[in-house]
């Protein structure tokens, strides 16, 4: 019955969420239902989290009706757009819906059957056990189950310094999430919040695809990547697994719906889908500390302008990011600087050239460790590392080929890329370390801080690859295509 509950609470985030899509497209719709669930999804619960953040800022404390309250009116528009939708909807003709069916593929068909054997897998092996990985119980939940039972964070739990916990200051919105659920249970309980860590990654498979159906304006590339990404390593074999409970796949699913929304936008330049993304892009820092870093990446690549007339435009997209994300991210910094600091995790304070200097040692240990992890070789993939190494492999085909046809719109995807990693490098070199500093013992957290950049890896190789099977899908949104062809002929 819990169970029931938790799938019930997430359908009503969910409708809230897409109910607040289609106040923004108001009419249009650039993606699918594929793409559209997802970032429903992550709308509502984005929504959800700034809300909790806003209400303690008050100080008053989460009731399951005060944070249910503002997704009521998207959740009830929501409902009337899908009754609406039904009523105006033609009756299916199942002879084409079979014929276009057949026209699919075989090899098609094998891609699909992968991502749906990933996606129920990963959802088994999430409702199996309740929370169980040590990040998932010692930090998200235990601030779930803190939050539930003291309303707020203006406690002794999370301002009384001597009550130690893992990481007093991380932000909030994955264990506000939880608490929803306890709320509308009316108590805690570890296996139900399960039905939410089961849907994080194959949302993400299911936006991948959507999104490389529109990009790429291909079926087949479409399916070939999304399974590509359904059978990685990465997320089978880590520490922070996609049934883990730990906050990576859900920062990784927030990431990627903001930079799908931002790059589409790039490709038909619909201001809604900059409006969307801009939004989406400002609740990366209330899911996880490595958001606010995605979320500048976002920023980067936005303001980066595909030709030398796009800078007059440069001024107007950082104005509008500044905005919004300040709106969204204001209240958790607020709320953040009333909770004590009691672990050196400002890394950011380090970044100093005296101490850059003493940790330049660290160096060739980092750079051999990058190059046997890009390489599939340092890790604990069971054997499969090949599949990482060659991903990695196909992203520098993927970068040499958009350089030499000057496809700018993949060019600053791939220096996103690299300049994610490099910064990555960066916050190694400076990171305070107990004794010695051991490279080997960066394996556990690289791998981790790598889920939310790799669909990106994925996006470049398969767009960039003239697969001899890619057929142009004919059900892809018009506008996108044009949008897109338009592009190509300017170039």
């Amino acid at each position: 019955m819990n169970f029931v509950t938790a799938i019930f609470v997430i359908l009503y985030v969910s409708l809230a969420g897409y109910g607040l899509l289609k106040l923004v497209l108001k009419g249009e719709r650039p993606f699918s239902i594929l793409g559209e669930i997802p970032i429903a999804f992550v709308l509502g619960f984005g929504v959800l989290g700034w809300w909790g953040n806003f209400v303690m800022l008050l100080r008053l404390k989460l009731s399951f009706g005060l944070s249910a309250l503002p997704l009521l009116p998207p959740f009830i528009y929501a409902i009337y757009e899908i009754v609406k939708s039904f009523k105006a909807a033609n009756k299916p003709d199942w002879r084409t819906i079979l014929a276009k069916a057949k026209k699919i593929g075989a090899l098609n068909y094998f891609f699909l059957a992968v991502i749906l054997f990933a996606i129920i897998s990963v959802v088994l092996m999430s409702l199996v056990f309740p929370l169980h990985f040590w990040d998932s119980r010692a930090i998200w939940g235990l601030k779930a189950k803190m939050l539930f039972g003291d309303g707020t964070v203006f406690s002794s739990n999370f301002i009384d310094p001597d009550r130690i916990q893992p990481h007093f200051r991380y932000p909030l919105l994955f264990p506000l999430a939880q608490v929803f659920i306890y709320q509308a249970l009316g108590a805690m309980d570890d296996w139900a919040v399960m039905v939410l860590v089961a849907l994080f990654f194959p949302l993400t498979l299911i936006f991948l695809f959507d999104l490389l159906r529109l990009a790429s304006r291909s079926l087949d590339k479409a399916a070939f990547g999304a399974a590509v990404l359904a059978v990685l390593p990465l997320y089978y074999f880590t520490d922070g697994p996609a049934h883990s409970g730990y906050a990576d796949i859900p920062l990784g699913l927030f990431f990627l719906v903001s930079f799908g929304c931002l790059y589409l936008w790039q490709i038909n330049r619909n201001q809604k889908l900059l409006l969307l993304g801009v939004v989406l892009s400002g609740f990366l820092p209330l899911v996880k500390n490595e958001g606010a870093l995605l979320m500048l990446l976002n920023l980067f690549w936005l303001i980066l302008p595909n030709n030398v007339k796009e800078w007059g435009d440069y001024f107007r997209r950082l104005i509008i990011f500044g905005l919004i994300v300040g709106i969204l991210i204001a209240p958790w910094i607020l709320l953040r600087n009333n909770i004590p600091d009691v672990q050196d995790e400002r890394y950011l304070a380090h970044l100093k050239v005296g101490e850059m200097i003493g940790n330049l040692g660290r160096v060739p240990g980092i750079a051999n460790f990058y190059f046997r992890a890009f390489l599939g070789l340092q890790t604990s993939f069971s054997g499969v590392g090949f599949l990482w190494g060659g991903l990695w492999g196909l992203f520098c085909l993927a970068g040499v080929k958009c350089f030499l046809e000057r496809n700018l719109i993949d060019i600053k995807t791939w220096l996103s890329v690299l300049l994610f990693c490099s910064l990555m490098g960066v916050i190694f070199l400076v990171a305070p370390a107990e004794g010695k500093f051991d490279p080997g013992g960066l394996v556990v957290i690289f791998f981790r801080v790598m889920v939310p950049i790799t669909p990106l890896l994925v996006i470049l190789a398969v767009k960039q690859c003239d697969f001899p099977f890619s057929v142009v899908n004919p059900t892809i949104v018009g506008k996108v295509a044009e949008g897109s062809g338009r592009r190509k002929k300017k170039r």
